[in-house]
């Protein structure tokens, strides 16, 4: 690599920010619009959590089983993630059928684990939830942010 590559490099991922997916899932899929008998409204629900220092291996492994039980979870339609590219920050975003889905999740299997590993795992977490309707999606990331800014803790939380 070239000494002048070796400057630029760093200047590109230190200005990279924060990445994000879109909100899709087996319920939901921006091209293709709801997937289920469900109408609306969806119930959604945005986290902002950052990762302990030293934890990102046990955080990321919460994540997959999450992801796994999700995906089999009656309700759950679509989810997105979002990271800082050099940090410890994540955010997520999930879209439910209804509240009653969403509460059943948080408090069963893998979620239920990772909110008891919470301690070890994460230095803050804290949520936002809303509804929309179908005409409403697709929900994007400026409108999360704006959901959990309206909600955020004092620094540092």
């Amino acid at each position: 690599m070239s000494s002048r590559c070796a400057r630029v490099l760093p200047l590109v991922l230190l200005s990279a920010g924060a990445a994000g997916s879109p909100l899709k899932g087996p319920g939901y899929d921006p091209d293709e619009g709801v997937l289920t008998d469900a109408e609306g409204p969806f119930l959604m629900i945005a986290t902002h959590t950052r990762i302990a220092k030293g934890e990102r291996s046990r955080f990321n492994d919460h994540v997959d089983a999450i992801t796994r039980q999700q995906d089999r979870h009656e309700g759950f339609m679509a989810r997105a993630l979002r990271r800082e590219a050099l940090g410890r920050e994540r955010w997520t975003m999930t879209m439910w059928e209804d509240e009653a889905s969403a509460f059943d999740f948080t408090f069963s299997g893998a979620h239920l684990a990772a909110m008891q590993d919470a301690d070890a795992s994460i230095d803050g977490v804290y949520s936002a939830s809303w509804w929309v309707e179908e005409d409403e999606l697709p929900v994007v990331w400026p409108e999360v942010l704006d959901e959990l800014d309206a909600v955020a803790p004092d620094a540092p939380w």
